[in-house]
């Protein structure tokens, strides 16, 4: 083609771009926020997608699960014996390395006068670094923590506790212990499901470290295979090792009586988005919600695409002269096609600009709205320069296509003859892009309102028990014998309701350990929590039968308090008052004085499983929290007033404490923050359409000048004429919701069956969505009708 020719083609569109500066502006802006919202949404999807990808041999690491049933009760954990390496090395030959990991929880320790407290502290075996290959920066990688008391700590860490990079063979005092730092390592970064900033041998706890009780669950098990091996068939050779080793060949027993005890590999890189089982070391994403924002970010981009489509082709009837006289002049339909596309192209790259102008402008704001570290990296990233250019290319396509199909189609004969104007074919479309503009409006605005419901009725309603207005204090057993000292204190604090102390809380882990119950053979699995007389008044749950814990009762310090679901268990119709033996080397016997009804300790991703409590006696673990009640009002007085207490009686130990009700939210952090973006970009997505239907109906109401003239002159009214024009884009929106129902309820329902207690769908739901969307449409278009239907009939009619 001619460069003469080329370049009188792109001055024509500039000046067609110029001459129609609204709907120009309109494009620009619409195409603009969807490729913004496109490219944020992106950004998340792939940070999601990138966890733990970055360790080199990511590919060959796994880590063994638990799948198990015991005496009725469920199983679904990462914890495992301490046993289990060396059987693994000893029956496994295409096993290159395992490490066992224990996280031990918010440890206090000493550099020099100052005390730190922190929960990234991971005790593991030698062979850690086998696996996950850190970047030691300082100190030698060659017998890192194989010697006892030595630890390695990241940069950052070692900069926020000394100052400084130069920390080797200085020393840390935890838990009675000088340990010696013998390394520094890079920090690892944010995209991985277990962080840590210290890491110290397993040496450090030889008991629990050496014991060879195989049903004494403690420890996650990352293995290393070696390359080609097929972690599918070692997979299956696992039922064999489970009855050699675990069972000493008396699996069959086991199973005969219902019971199962499997193991099973996780894919390292899968975890965050596939895994939610007991022991995770944070809540990890779900793949589920991944997929439902790409579906987002893809309906925002069609949104953008649709609102060019709609108003090019609206304003074709104004270009089609310019059509008429260039193929009267020559051009032929591939040449027109090929100015049309270049125009969508010009118009694609302006907005590209514009949305990674904005992308770069609230990337900041947007890490911190989804707390995650996500970032543009244009160079280094291999993949970033390549996906902008597929972005615009596709996005220009969507825009230009079928615009450019349809204004070369336009003969000469019929665009002079004034034909045009009266074919409906353009119409048909546009009403068609309209109602899917409008139907994938509504599909994202009642699902907004069911992520908002299911996320509210997950944190407040029907919990069984009251998570409000009670303060927890950390780390009570640096108290040690002043734990109870410390909470008359507190009780003689004003505003101060009720005080607990205890080794769990609704939210935190529970230990679960095996009893077997009064005339049966059947064990029964419970999740157990030490706690004291005054639990009750604390976290306000209710008794289903007998009694709490009270002083007026000595022997309850050999009694049992159980929940409603492992009463079921059980079957104890006739009396529940029977005894409970616990399997410890000593077993010890507790009698059941009281049953209370279900609530929610766990998270409600669950239906709730069977629990029990014992009172305050350090045989399971040691009192970790002190749970203050206090009456509605100001907290900040009262905290004040515990921390005195906490200094003068914690040796120099740090104060802290957090409150139940935001603690337990923690438990559906992912919801939060799915709720958080999926509203964002629903927003978004509105917003976008919107800026379509103004713009179609300010083009359109311009066409129908004339008409409103007629109309007036012959005495229609004002608020008649608006209103003829506001029932079209109703019905539109109507039939759009129609549409878009039937869809949002199966995906919707799909997604809700990700929860043990969802909520309910009704059709007041989708009903609502759709008259949000009516009352959005109407609004929108309103102010153009109004202007159009209150001019005066003669100026109208001049006007054509």
């Amino acid at each position: 083609m001619n460069t003469s020719i080329l370049a009188s083609y792109f001055r024509t569109a500039f000046r067609k771009f110029w001459r129609n500066k609204v709907f120009t502006l309109i494009n620009i802006g619409g195409l603009a926020i969807g490729i913004f919202s496109f490219v944020l949404i992106m950004l998340f999807v792939h940070w999601e997608l990138s966890y733990d990808k970055f360790f080199n041999k990511s590919d060959r690491i796994y880590r063994l699960g638990v799948d198990a049933v015991w005496g009725n009760t469920e199983i679904h954990q990462v914890y495992t014996p301490a046993p289990l390496p060396a059987a693994l090395y000893e029956a496994f030959p295409q096993v290159e390395a395992v490490t066992r990991v224990l996280n031990p929880g918010a440890i206090t320790f000493r550099i020099d006068n100052k005390v730190y407290s922190t929960d990234k502290i991971f005790l593991v075996d030698s062979s850690f670094l086998d696996i996950f290959d850190l970047q030691i920066v300082a100190g030698s990688l060659t017998n890192q923590l194989k010697e006892p008391n030595t630890l390695i700590i990241s940069e950052s860490a070692a900069k926020k506790y000394y100052g400084e990079d130069l920390v080797i063979n200085k020393t840390i005092f935890a838990q009675g212990i000088y340990f010696r730092i013998t390394g520094i390592f890079k920090d690892i970064p944010q995209n991985t499901h277990f962080k840590y900033e210290i890491l110290t041998s397993l040496s450090a706890i030889p008991d629990l470290a050496g014991s060879q009780a195989w049903f004494s669950n403690n420890f996650t098990c990352y293995l290393l295979l070696t390359k080609g091996s097929d972690y599918r068939n070692f997979e299956a050779q696992l039922p064999k090792f489970t009855t050699k080793y675990l069972f000493k060949g008396n699996y069959n027993d086991f199973t005969k009586q219902g019971n199962k005890w499997e193991y099973f590999l996780q894919p390292l890189s899968s975890i965050h988005l596939n895994s939610d089982l007991a022991g995770e070391f944070e809540p990890n994403g779900k793949l589920g919600y991944v997929k439902m924002f790409m579906v987002i970010g893809i309906f925002i981009l069609l949104l953008a695409c649709i609102n060019f489509v709609n108003l090019s082709t609206a304003r074709s009837a104004q270009r089609s002269k310019e059509v008429a006289l260039r193929k009267i002049y020559g051009s032929s339909r591939k040449q027109l096609i090929f100015q049309f596309l270049g125009e969508s192209f010009i118009l694609t790259i302006v907005c590209f600009i514009i949305g990674m102008a904005f992308v770069e402008t609230v990337l900041p704001h947007f890490r911190n709205y989804i707390n995650r570290p996500v970032a543009l990296d244009y160079f280094h990233n291999i993949y970033t320069i390549p996906f902008f250019i597929v972005l615009i290319f596709i996005t220009g396509i969507l825009s230009g296509f079928y615009p450019a199909i349809y204004m070369s189609s336009f003969k000469p004969v019929q665009i002079y003859k004034d034909k045009l104007a009266t074919s409906t074919n353009g119409i048909r479309l546009r009403n068609i892009l309209v109602i899917f503009q409008c139907a994938i409006s509504v599909f994202l605005i009642s699902g907004t309102i069911i992520v908002t419901r299911q996320f509210y009725f997950l944190q407040n309603e029907n919990l069984g028990f009251a998570k409000e207005n009670i303060i927890v204090v950390k780390n009570a057993k640096y108290l040690g014998q002043r734990t109870r000292v410390f909470k008359e204190e507190i009780n003689r604090i004003a505003g101060v309701d009720a005080v607990s102390i205890s080794s769990a809380l609704p939210g935190t882990d529970h230990n679960n350990v095996i009893f077997t119950p009064e005339g049966s053979d059947h064990g029964l699995s419970l999740n157990m929590a030490e706690v004291d007389k005054d639990y009750l008044k604390v976290m306000r749950f209710s008794l289903n039968k007998g009694r709490f814990f009270s002083e007026e009762f000595p022997t309850d310090t050999s009694a049992i308090i159980i929940n409603l679901a492992a009463l079921n268990v059980l079957d104890w119709k006739e009396r529940f008052d029977r005894k409970l033996r616990l399997e410890l080397s000593q077993p010890i016997e507790f009698h059941t004085i009281g049953v209370t009804e279900d609530f929610h300790y766990e998270s409600k991703h669950q239906t709730v499983r069977p629990m029990g409590m014992i009172l305050l006696n350090n045989i399971l673990s040691t009192p970790n929290f002190v749970s203050v009640r206090i009456k509605p009002g100001s907290p900040v007085q009262i905290v004040k007033e515990i921390e005195r207490l906490w200094y003068k009686m914690a040796d120099g130990s740090p104060f802290e404490y957090n409150f139940l009700d935001e603690s337990y939210d923690r438990l559906y952090k992912n919801e939060a923050q799915t709720r958080d973006i999926f509203t964002l970009f629903s927003l978004l997505s509105v917003f976008v359409a919107s800026l379509g239907l103004f713009g179609l109906s300010a083009f359109l109401v311009e066409r129908r000048t004339k008409e409103v003239g007629i109309r007036k002159a012959i005495g229609a009214t004002t608020k008649g004429i608006t209103l003829s024009f506001l029932l079209q884009y109703i019905k539109w929106v109507v039939l759009a919701g129609i549409i878009a129902t039937p869809l949002a309820y199966l995906v919707m329902q799909k997604w809700l069956q990700n929860f043990a207690y969802p909520i309910t769908l009704g059709w007041w739901i989708f009903l609502i969505a759709i008259a949000i969307a009516v009352v959005i449409a109407i609004l929108t278009v309103l102010s153009q009708t109004i202007k159009a239907a209150a001019k005066n009939p003669t100026n109208l009619l001049r006007y054509e």
